[in-house]
């Protein structure tokens, strides 16, 4: 027996996404392939959680098999489903409890949603005066309700209460929530029947559903499968995108937060602080079992796989052919997938004349073949989550060339060990590196050989392990989290010494939920962070006395601390509160008051004091 499935502490293990949509992608892949590797290297079964009101996934299955994503074994529950067909006659009545209203609602026009069988699922009742849907009614193949999820509403349109009612086929009521997410967290607990559960979340949308979720038997992950910024944004000033605020605002919530890459999990803690429950675990890929013979790659030619959009910068990677083909007539470059870019490709291999040496295949099913013969790789994108198709190619035996981008390249490649980095839009530096391991055979065998070993890094059992790792961690943990709510820092004195060190202190405050007592495990320090470009500064804080929810601080910033952080483009720095410990991780913005006007010191160009009127605007409220 495998000996991490001697040891793998979670009895249960769960995949959790919204929803499967007709038309996958990468995250609903990514789910999948997990749950089959759980079950192919451990032996043991990961459902799929679902909780979108889906009547039937009779076409999912299909689809998903059809594009090879389906496996034995394979089990989605679903908490429609799953309560249309479980046994309820031993619930308790709960005490008190009724539907909001036994009738269908006044006015309401009633909709049908059939199942895979043709049988009603659902029962839509929307109020036409607001087009709004006040009732649910989820049905049993029998035709017996199962639940209510009413909504009445006003008459602007604004629902005025919500009830879900679960009902045996006798009609009593058996369960009662006034929110949806309570109903799901119950259904949780009852999956986990209260032994060691591990529940890993691919869904941005279904993570609110778990970070009120706080079991001691459970334990919770979020995979973030892209940048912790919007698009492009720089890493420690970037926007954080609206889906994932759920998750980083307070990542103390999850036991663990998983990054794709060390790049990411680094830029992360660079800019908001470390914490035990941070990881980096990366995506399986497909690796061959053998490296293709190196003697059927086809010299000089090489293979790129993305879809044509202007992230993936394709356009770059057919200059850099054009420059290699000057030196190397015979250099060849397919490039495999479709996107909006297409037309405008076709313009540039016509512009540069490379029509002998690029080749725009198209979508092309199981493209990734292309990598067995060729004798390298290319990519020239602009940003990546998690570049999926460098496993690929590094599984076949084929080196990449790759640009040096944020994220992956760098913790994939070993430049001149099993391919190559060149600095992003670099095309003359790429060029020469296709030049080089196109003529050099003895170093394009030694790439080939490297990179097929070096893939072992991602291949399915050691990104399993790592999960296994990782669960154990957190079960073993569980019991030393901090629970930390309400965290607030209030100003008691703020000095301006000749010297310009700004010296703060006030208390920090804060509730607990449950957990030890955090006075003594918090580590708060002042973050000095830039407004335009570039990492935050961390400084000590002095901590003058730890009682249970309270510490008394005092932070100094110091004129050539402050100086050496203001670099061109920065001239003004946010000063915010840091707590980390364990799980821990908050920032605080420090409050200056109230007010609409105040007198601020500052030194005249002769180092005289003199004091300014500041004046403050009011924000409107959003």
């Amino acid at each position: 027996m495998n000996a991490v499935h001697e040891a793998r502490g979670a009895e249960r293990i769960f995949m959790v996404t919204w929803g499967i949509a007709d038309e996958f992608g990468g995250m609903t892949s990514m789910c999948l392939q997990r749950a089959r590797m759980y079950q192919t290297h451990v032996g043991q079964r990961a459902p799929i959680l679902t909780f979108e009101p889906k009547p039937g996934y009779g076409e999912v299955l299909t689809a998903l098999e059809a594009a090879g994503h389906a496996f034995e074994g394979l089990e989605i529950l679903n908490i429609y489903h799953h309560y249309r067909s479980a046994t309820l006659d031993d619930r308790a009545k709960v005490p008190g409890a009724s539907t909001l209203a036994r009738s269908a609602p006044s006015g309401a026009t009633a909709e049908e949603q059939l199942d895979d069988d043709g049988r009603v699922f659902c029962r839509l009742w929307t109020q036409p005066d607001v087009d709004k849907v006040v009732r649910r009614e989820y049905l049993r193949p029998d035709g017996s309700t199962f639940l209510l999820d009413e909504a009445p509403v006003d008459e602007a349109g604004e629902v005025v209460r919500r009830r879900l009612t679960l009902l045996t086929p006798e009609g009593r009521v058996v369960g009662s929530w006034t929110r949806a997410g309570d109903f799901y967290r119950d259904w949780l607990r009852e999956l986990s029947g209260g032994r060691p559960t591990a529940m890993i979340v691919d869904s941005n949308f279904a993570a609110g559903i778990f970070t009120q979720l706080e079991e001691s038997h459970i334990v919770t992950f979020k995979v973030l499968h892209s940048s912790h910024v919007v698009a492009a944004a720089d890493p420690f000033v970037g926007a954080i995108p609206k889906p994932h605020r759920p998750i980083l605002d307070d990542p103390a919530r999850w036991d663990g937060v998983v990054f794709l890459t060390p790049g990411q999990k680094a830029d992360f803690v660079d800019r908001f602080g470390d914490a035990d429950n941070l990881v980096d675990i990366s995506n399986a890929r497909e690796r061959l079992p053998q490296p293709p013979p190196f003697e059927e790659r086809q010299r000089a030619t090489g293979a790129m796989v993305c879809a044509l959009t202007r992230l993936k910068n394709v356009e770059s990677a057919i200059r850099v052919i054009h420059r290699a083909a000057q030196e190397l007539p015979e250099v060849r470059l397919d490039i495999y997938g479709g996107g909006p870019e297409m037309d405008h490709l076709r313009a540039v291999v016509d512009e540069l004349q490379v029509q002998a040496h690029v080749t725009l295949h198209g979508h092309t099913s199981n493209a990734a073949r292309a990598f067995e013969t060729a004798t390298f790789s290319m990519l020239t994108s602009r940003k990546e989550g998690q570049p999926l198709v460098l496993m690929e190619s590094l599984g076949r035996g084929c080196p990449p060339i790759s640009y040096d981008i944020r994220y992956g390249p760098g913790s994939l490649i070993r430049d001149g060990y099993n391919g190559f980095l060149v600095t992003e839009g670099d095309e003359e530096a790429a060029a020469a590196r296709v030049v080089q391991l196109c003529r050099d055979e003895e170093l394009a065998r030694s790439l080939s050989a490297k990179a097929w070993e070096s893939s072992a890094g991602f291949g399915e059992q050691a990104i399993v392990d790592a999960w296994q790792g990782a669960i154990s961690r957190a079960l073993a943990v569980k019991p030393d989290r901090l629970h930390v709510r309400g965290a607030a820092f209030a100003v008691s004195s703020m000095t301006v010494h000749a010297s310009g060190t700004l010296e703060i202190e006030g208390d920090l405050t804060w509730t607990e939920t449950g957990g030890p007592p955090a006075h003594d495990v918090i580590v708060p320090q002042l973050v000095l962070r830039r407004r335009k470009h570039g990492a935050p500064v961390f400084v000590p804080v002095e901590v003058l006395s730890r009682q249970p929810h309270r510490m008394s601080l005092r932070m100094r910033v110091t004129q050539d601390q402050a100086g050496r952080e203001v670099p061109e483009g920065n001239q003004q720095l946010d000063l915010v509160l840091a707590l980390t410990g364990r799980n821990l991780i908050r920032h605080l913005r420090l409050d200056f008051g109230g007010g609409g006007e105040s007198w601020l010191p500052y030194s005249t160009v002769h180092g005289a004091l003199s004091v300014q009127r500041r004046h403050r605007t009011a924000v409107p409220a959003t």
